[in-house]
């Protein structure tokens, strides 16, 4: 992912400084992040000076001159706050010493800090370059903070060519004379931002060359300061990104431990919602078996319940015609005189006679018993089939039930399934999911700060302090 630092210095001596800043890395990284920063200041990140001669401001009574710093001095402090509305007061400030004096290249450059600092970096870079231009090329820190802001806009072929052009600028004449520290110091960031778009930029750009670029273009006494910032910037670049492989391995090893227990978890899952899926279905045969068993036994008796009922019913018929048989049917004829008319009237009547009464008794009293039987039978037949239904009712139920539970163990088989697969893919594939440790060293790794910490209160103290040189 970060390409191998490759020592191309034409000047192997490293600083004992710098011996330093990597004995400090290698103890403390591993356990305080916060304390790369700081090992980074051990190989002290020169301060830029930003005094410039200003003829204009020199004209200026003491009274004006204090406005004018008063006013640069808000700019510095509203815009730096992120309540809203601070980049408008910094600006009316900006605005009041621009009236007071407009030829300081310190107040575009303070103003361009500020906007910076609210992330409008067009604008920005607006500022600086006016910074630049009327300090007719002495105000450093602006052409720094160009190359920062193409950086930041991700603009690396511009911030190399820069790069290159403020490397060459340093050994031509200029017209102000430029304190030798300051340009030592601005040969070290060069160094620090070169070693920086080499190794950490990303890995699809390619600033191979751009170190060697450089100390071409650099006058001979300022490449001891480059190589001291370009070796501070591929050290420091080397250890994060040996603490990055280290912690990504980490992940690596989390993920596969996790997902080998989401696996097994998975594996489990499936195997123990398969054998309950199982041992429903048993539950469900057994239970078809003991309702239709029952429903059998049911039909059977009602079955021979209706035979009975049949015989009976041509028993009571048998009877009936013997009893038949002993009745004989005797007819008489009866006179009678009509009071009225005086006439006679006869009436012929009918008369059984039971040849055998005991007999015929007997018979009738089988005939009750089996008319009896019969109804007991019917009545035990209507309950015999009420029951079947209930039976056959629970036991449509008791079914679905367990149908319904096998379609769910179904499911939760399939789902198991599905995490077992996923588990799988993920324990193959290359990728890793990273920490969110490991996110942010990679963000800090990939960041001009880290390498480069250079704060918006230590340029405001530069910045004011340049006032009183």
């Amino acid at each position: 992912m970060f390409r191998d630092m490759h020592w191309r210095s034409t000047d192997r001596t490293i600083l004992v400084a710098v011996a330093g800043f990597l004995n400090c890395v290698s103890g403390v990284f591993s356990q305080d992040q916060p304390a790369v920063a700081k090992a980074v200041k051990s190989v002290a990140l020169p301060s830029l000076s930003m005094r410039v001669k200003v003829a204009e401001l020199d004209k200026l009574s003491p009274s004006q001159r204090q406005k004018y710093l008063d006013e640069l001095t808000k700019v510095l402090d509203l815009g730096a706050t992120p309540k809203k509305g601070a980049l408008a007061d910094a600006e009316k400030s900006w605005a009041a010493a621009k009236k007071v004096c407009e030829a300081d290249s310190r107040l575009a450059f303070a103003y361009g800090l500020v906007l910076t600092k609210q992330a409008k970096l067009e604008l920005a870079a607006e500022q600086f370059s006016n910074a630049k231009k009327l300090s007719r090329g002495t105000l450093i820190a602006a052409d720094l903070e160009l190359i920062r802001g193409q950086i930041a806009r991700q603009k690396f072929d511009e911030a190399a060519a820069a790069i290159k052009d403020l490397a060459e600028s340093l050994g031509e004449p200029r017209e102000k004379e430029i304190d030798p520290k300051n340009e030592q110091a601005t040969a070290h960031w060069l160094g620090r931002i070169a070693g920086f778009l080499q190794h950490a930029a990303g890995s699809s750009l390619n600033f191979e060359g751009l170190d060697v670029q450089v100390r071409e273009a650099l006058p001979a006494r300022l490449l001891q300061d480059f190589n001291t910032g370009l070796t501070v910037a591929q050290s420091l670049h080397d250890t994060l990104a040996a603490e990055f492989q280290s912690l990504l391995e980490k992940d690596r090893e989390r993920q596969e431990e996790q997902e080998r227990k989401a696996k097994a978890s998975a594996d489990a899952d499936r195997t123990e919602a398969k054998s309950q899926k199982a041992e429903v279905g048993k539950t469900a045969e057994s239970v078809t078996g003991q309702v239709n068993q029952k429903l059998n036994n049911i039909d059977g008796e009602i079955a021979t319940m209706r035979d009975r009922y049949f015989n009976l019913q041509g028993e009571i018929r048998r009877l009936t015609a013997a009893m038949k048989e002993l009745e004989v049917q005797e007819k008489s004829e009866e006179r009678e005189k009509d009071p009225k008319t005086g006439k006679t009237i006869v009436y012929t009547r009918t008369r059984t006679r039971i040849r055998n009464p005991g007999l015929h008794n007997q018979y009738s009293q089988q005939r009750a018993d089996c008319q009896a039987e019969c109804a007991r039978l019917n009545q035990n037949a209507q309950v015999a089939a009420a029951v079947k239904n209930q039976t056959i009712t629970a036991g449509n139920q008791q079914v679905n039930r367990l149908q319904g539970e096998a379609l769910r163990l179904q499911k939760e088989e399939s789902l198991a399934a599905k995490r077992q697969k996923s588990a799988e893919k993920k324990l193959d594939k290359d990728s890793v999911d990273r920490s969110g440790k490991t996110i942010l060293l990679e963000t800090r790794i990939r960041r001009l700060d880290t390498y480069l910490p250079v704060t918006f209160a230590e340029q405001r103290q530069q910045l004011l302090k340049s006032f009183e040189e």
